[in-house]
């Protein structure tokens, strides 16, 4: 499911990528997959730190239980990040960049025609 997840978001964000980067990483899938598992549980014990903070900045323990969970998350997308498998796409026009939306969205919508 986390894999699906990722090739969605990748297909649908890549051209912003692109064009906010410059760069494309070929592992980028397997790192999302295997870091994705991670991020409502961040996400929940920051917000539940950062409502507990407003009562006392005593509270603001609890947000070495988010460590474990983000040492995991840097050393997964540090080692893939050491690793050759980048694409230097800095130089693509941002005609490519429309025309791969155009041609996302007539996909969708023959998709939709044929569903």
């Amino acid at each position: 499911d986390d894999i699906s997840t990722t090739i969605v978001a990748q297909v649908f964000t890549l051209p912003i990528l692109i064009h906010s980067f410059g760069v494309y990483s070929l592992w980028s899938i397997l790192v999302n997959a295997l870091v994705l598992w991670t991020v409502p549980i961040l996400m929940l014990i920051g917000g539940i730190a950062s409502v507990l903070i407003f009562i006392s900045s005593f509270f603001s323990i609890f947000l070495y239980l988010a460590l474990p969970f983000l040492i995991y998350f840097e050393r997964i997308v540090g080692l893939f990040g050491n690793l050759d498998g980048q694409l230097d796409l800095s130089l693509l026009p941002w005609q490519y960049l429309i025309s791969y939306y155009l041609i996302l969205f007539a996909f969708l919508l023959r998709l939709k025609k044929i569903i």
